[in-house]
């Protein structure tokens, strides 16, 4: 685990290339087909011949919950483990995390007439500053751009009295695992070269091509992943609100301070190893080597 651009994808496939093993994405962006370039997904050479599971499965227009990753993720574990192969869970999505290790909350049934006041005060009102006052802490987990989980928050927050983020940490694990968390992080500079470099592949290998074929399948501006920052600048671009230069700087931008959310996440948990990617590849395989004896 770790931020974007940091490198897990190659680190994830060298261990289950050593120790015999399969990836579980868990990431909540590569579940989604068709979204291949402004996700970051891993391309086939970049799999080198290991198996990876939940990366590209969903329609973008198709409700997916954390709930729902964590279903089909444990049966991806149970699956590789009963062919006596190593699960290697990858990604940056801490939420996943925390409900694969630590479960999910019994949230309270959906209230038709609060959803649909929080949905028309979204259209006229910032809500993101109520989240802030009513739950500092989901908050900082939450991107302000992220509608549906900030309505989501302050939805369980008005319907139990109770933050989301302390219902969070009072959910229990669905399943106990044996596992070792491995921690990627980089000097701060380097990781924002990457994420420069990483946004500037994504505008040279087609971003924008991308976005127009999924335009022309149909897909709504405001269908959730296309409001991922990815796809919204790149949308943005080809209907003229404003010049590529613009778009590819504005990416750049909310993709550092995604980076930076991602490890005030992580840094949470005392249990992560941290290493250094490209230093500490050793490290790190000697790390599984011994856990797993």
């Amino acid at each position: 685990m770790g931020p974007t651009a940091v490198g897990k994808t190659p680190v994830a496939v060298e261990i289950a290339r050593r120790f015999g093993g399969e990836v579980v994405g868990a990431d909540s962006m590569q579940v989604y087909r068709h979204m291949v370039i402004g996700t970051a997904s891993p391309t086939s050479d970049e799999m080198r011949g290991v198996v990876h599971h939940l990366v590209g499965m969903i329609e973008p227009a198709e409700p997916f919950t954390a709930a729902d990753w964590l279903e089909r993720a444990t049966a991806a574990v149970r699956d590789i483990v009963s062919r006596k192969m190593l699960p290697v869970v990858a990604g940056g999505t801490g939420l996943y995390f925390r409900a694969l290790f630590d479960g999910l909350f019994e949230a309270p049934h959906p209230d038709p007439e609060l959803r649909e006041s929080l949905a028309e005060r979204a259209g006229r009102e910032d809500l993101y500053p109520e989240l802030k006052r009513s739950d500092p802490e989901a908050a900082r987990n939450i991107h302000p751009n992220d509608t549906y989980r900030i309505k989501r928050a302050l939805e369980v927050y008005y319907q139990t009295g109770v933050p989301i983020s302390e219902h969070w940490r009072n959910q229990r694990p669905p399943e106990k695992y044996d596992d070792l968390r491995i921690g990627l992080k980089l000097p701060r500079a380097e990781l924002h070269r990457r994420i420069d470099e990483r946004v500037r592949k994504m505008i040279e290998s087609g971003l924008v091509d991308e976005v127009e074929r999924l335009m022309e399948m149909g897909y709504a501006r405001d269908t959730w992943p296309m409001r991922h920052f990815g796809y919204r600048y790149a949308w943005a671009y080809i209907v003229g609100e404003m010049e590529l230069e613009e778009a590819t700087g504005l990416l750049a931008r909310d993709t550092r301070r995604y980076a930076r959310r991602q490890l005030t996440w992580f840094r949470a948990d005392e249990r992560i190893r941290w290493f250094n990617p490209e230093s500490d590849m050793d490290a790190i395989m000697d790390a599984v080597g011994q856990h797993l004896k």
